[in-house]
């Protein structure tokens, strides 16, 4: 259990990370890129649950 809630910390913090960034970002492929990482952090963390 407690790798178990470690990865799903770690993949929480970078999804928040790359919102925060995307939307500080000024450059639009910039944005949708770290929105898309965002995306797959969140999903990562969806397929640990």
């Amino acid at each position: 259990m407690g790798q178990h809630q470690h990865d799903f910390d770690e993949l929480a913090r970078m999804e928040r990370i790359c919102r925060d960034l995307a939307e500080e970002s000024a450059l639009p492929l910039e944005r949708d890129a770290l929105l898309d990482l965002a995306a797959n952090y969140r999903a990562a963390t969806q397929a640990l649950l």
